[in-house]
């Protein structure tokens, strides 16, 4: 199946830690609901495998922005900071969450890549 086509890719480049397998992959089911309502395929079809590196790219691109609280993606986002003086430590992360919306996106961001499997309805 194509999606687990998708999770191999993600896990081969971010090396992600086994606990996240299942957040992981609600973010790849949830973008592939996108892409497919965005190429406007019935549910009966199946997203082109041609773009499971897109699919891939949307589904890690809202991963990232959704979750950059998780200690595991420090050194994914490499945008952590974390400051001591004496006794005191701050911890602060770039990015941030979008509150949901980052999938369609991450959709709309891709869309040059889509277009080209997009159905036209009449």
């Amino acid at each position: 199946m194509l999606n687990e086509a998708v999770a191999e890719i993600i896990k081969q480049r971010y090396k992600l830690p086994e606990s996240l397998d299942n957040l992981v992959r609600s973010y790849i089911d949830e973008s592939g609901l996108h892409i497919m309502n965005y190429l406007a395929l019935d549910s009966i079809e199946e997203i082109p495998a041609a773009l499971k590196y897109v699919w891939a790219n949307i589904a890690m691109a809202a991963f990232k922005a959704d979750q950059s609280h998780l200690e595991e993606l420090d050194d994914l986002l490499s945008g952590a900071i974390d400051l001591k003086i004496g006794d005191t430590s701050v911890k602060t992360s770039t990015g941030g969450s979008s509150g949901g919306g980052s999938v369609a996106a991450g959709a709309r961001a891709y869309s040059s890549d889509l277009n080209r499997y997009r159905k036209l309805r009449w």
